[in-house]
């Protein structure tokens, strides 16, 4: 290492770069973290892609021709592609809850708060496998996590995408197809309320983006109880940001007014710190 630092980094070898790696892998939507995230393996979600791809992918192809070599680079396998409007199975959705559980039983106040500071301020990440997550992802995961050790006897149903061990991969995707599109759906006895976190910090984001969204959201997530003949008779949205506008309380307000829907904005370390002296979702 001596006589090679000169020509190496070393910590770039042995740390920048296996960490690149794994967050590479885990872009594919085909790797999970193992081991408190010493480990790597294939996510059983989607054993049946991994199959297709040992299958048609082992082995180098040699062409000559360049024509012949950008068709094929530039090809779709349709195979590999995800479906944004597919509904979490039984399994993956028990394992989100499992996971949310856990790191809400597992970590005290103060390393969510740490950890929701590094996430909002981009900070390093030095946990073992809260660094393998992207942040706007990360956020939505936090999110969920301090509500539930606020309110362990909640149920929490995180929409991000996630791999076997309940991790998140990606934020949940927009509102497609019959997917309403709320980022986590808390629900307590009568209330069926709805996590909306977000690291945007712009005022136009936040006042013409988010929350005409969340509005939404709440509404059709209304009508779909209602049509479904849930128990739920009480609906609100929690918008969760750092850096809020004050016009988003102007906007709140005012969608208030019109719609009768209740949104409450939130710093994201307020939003944390407050949540450790509730005793139920309408604190």
């Amino acid at each position: 290492i001596e006589s090679k630092g000169t020509d190496y980094k070393f910590r770039k070898i042995t740390v920048e770069t296996p960490d690149e790696v794994i967050r590479k892998l885990r872009l594919t939507m085909l790797v999970s973290l193992r081991g408190a995230g010493r480990f790597i393996d294939i996510n059983k979600n989607e054993v049946d892609k991994i199959k297709y791809i040992v299958e048609n992918y082992s082995e180098n192809k040699t062409i000559e021709d360049l024509d012949e070599y950008l068709d094929y680079m530039g090809a779709v396998d349709h195979n590999l592609l995800f479906e944004p409007e597919k509904e979490d199975t039984i399994e993956e959705k028990d394992a989100k809850k499992l996971a949310i559980s856990k790191w809400a039983k597992d970590n005290d106040w103060e390393y969510l708060k740490q950890q929701v500071k590094i996430c909002v301020g981009k900070s390093r990440c030095d946990d073992p496998i809260l660094r393998f997550v992207k942040e706007t992802a990360r956020l939505e995961f936090l999110s969920a996590i301090v509500i539930k050790k606020a309110l362990p006897n909640i149920v929490v149903e995180a929409n991000y995408k996630a791999d076997d061990q309940g991790i998140p991969f990606n934020t949940a995707s927009g509102g497609t197809g019959n997917r309403i599109g709320a980022d986590i759906d808390v629900f307590e006895n009568e209330i069926h309320a709805l996590l909306e976190p977000t690291l945007a910090t712009s005022r136009s984001f936040q006042v013409e983006h988010e929350l005409p969204s969340i509005r939404n959201h709440i509404i059709e997530t209304a009508k779909l109880d209602i049509e479904k003949s849930k128990q739920y008779k009480e609906w609100f949205g929690l918008f969760i940001a750092s850096n809020i506008s004050r016009d988003v309380g102007d906007q709140v307000e005012l969608i208030k007014h019109l719609n009768n829907v209740e949104i409450y904005p939130w710093d994201i370390e307020d939003f944390v710190k407050y949540s450790e002296t509730v005793t139920s979702i309408r604190d």
